[in-house]
């Protein structure tokens, strides 16, 4: 199966110069979870609830990686989880040592597949550490569920400054090896001037830095989110602001992550591209 490489035409600042009230939602029924603590903080990262992060997919490749759905087609990983032999995707899956069953039908089934991936597109300017962005398209479309729902992207809209993530992944730890369950840490936004005199980098919108500086959290497995919950609409959703990139993948204090609305217009054309 052929990896295409895609380029990226975007404004320096996606969302400047916006008309208020322009902007949506890239898919409507996005970041909606039936979780008691979708909102909860967990600093020093542990397990998330059950039905708290129904848009995370386990992406089973070379090795196994995060993602997103985004759409009832697409993930949204990082570029380097893209390998170049067969893939699939799992969706709705939770603990990956002990499946879970629904039976709140009175029928018993299984809450996690398992689709394969018939499209790999990488970021055409990936260079083992900038631009660490890709999608995968799904043979097939999912259906919505309790445990299986898209994040949200926002398009053509400007977006407020958020103090905290969340990073989520399946809990791999420094030592490689897959957690029990997803797991989700709190981090926090850190200023860009910052980080560029921390990591002698020139000043670059399409990436953001976030971390614990005075407490290094481990973020887990690559390709996974970095979210945050807010109210759009009247309704509390979940937005994804980055991606667990090759950067970001450690046990240190600070760390630089894909820019999600930076990159929203690169999405947006490969997934017209590429949908059936």
């Amino acid at each position: 199966m052929q990896v295409v490489t895609a380029g990226i035409v975007v404004l320096s600042c996606l969302f400047i110069g916006t008309k208020e009230g322009s902007g949506h939602l890239f898919e409507p029924n996005c970041g909606l979870s039936r979780s008691v603590d979708v909102c909860s903080r967990v600093s020093a990262g542990g397990s998330a609830h059950i039905l708290s992060n129904p848009w995370m997919v386990m992406i089973i490749g070379s090795e196994i990686y995060g993602g997103t759905l985004i759409n009832a087609q697409f993930v949204l990983t990082a570029a380097h989880c893209i390998s170049r032999g067969h893939m699939q995707v799992r969706v709705g899956e939770y603990e990956t040592l002990n499946p879970r069953d629904d039976c709140s039908s009175g029928t018993c089934i299984p809450t996690a597949y398992e689709i394969d991936v018939d499209k790999k597109i990488v970021h055409r300017d990936f260079d083992g550490s900038k631009n660490d962005i890709g999608l995968l398209r799904m043979a097939k479309t999912v259906q919505y569920s309790d445990y299986v729902r898209p994040i949200c992207l926002i398009v053509n809209e400007q977006v407020e400054y958020i103090p905290l993530f969340n990073v989520t992944s399946w809990g791999q730890s420094e030592h490689g090896r897959l957690g029990s369950s997803i797991q989700v840490a709190t981090i926090e936004n850190i200023d860009r001037q910052y980080c560029n005199r921390r990591f002698k980098t020139s000043d670059d919108v399409s990436q953001v830095c976030a971390g614990r500086p005075s407490n290094p959290t481990c973020v887990g497995s690559s390709g996974g989110p970095l979210s945050a919950e807010l109210n759009y609409g009247g309704v509390s959703r979940v937005f994804q602001y980055g991606v667990i990139s090759n950067t970001s993948l450690s046990c240190g204090s600070l760390a630089n992550y894909p820019n999600i609305t930076y990159f929203t217009n690169w999405i947006l054309d490969v997934v017209i591209h590429f949908e059936n």
